[in-house]
């Protein structure tokens, strides 16, 4: 493989590697706020935004730790290949 194909599947890997955490957060940030049992009475609009992101950030984590896996195979396969 190319130098600037590793370079850019490291580029890759690094964006995936700090996407989890970042989705973490975000994840414990709404279900914190879906913790707050007064917000569906407060804000019933609200809850359900926050409802619905959570849904689709955790599909996006789960997305983002499956591309993370791929990317260190791919990383270890070429790195191997290379000597």
């Amino acid at each position: 493989a190319s130098r600037a194909a590793i370079e850019r599947l490291h580029d890759r890997l690094d964006q995936a590697q700090r996407r989890v955490p970042d989705l973490e957060r975000e994840i414990a940030d709404l279900e914190s706020q879906l913790g707050d049992p007064a917000l569906f009475q407060r804000d019933p609009e609200r809850f359900k935004a926050a409802a619905a992101r959570l849904e689709l950030a955790r599909r996006e984590k789960s997305a983002a730790e499956d591309e993370w896996l791929e990317l260190e195979l791919k990383r270890d396969a070429l790195e191997n290949a290379d000597g």
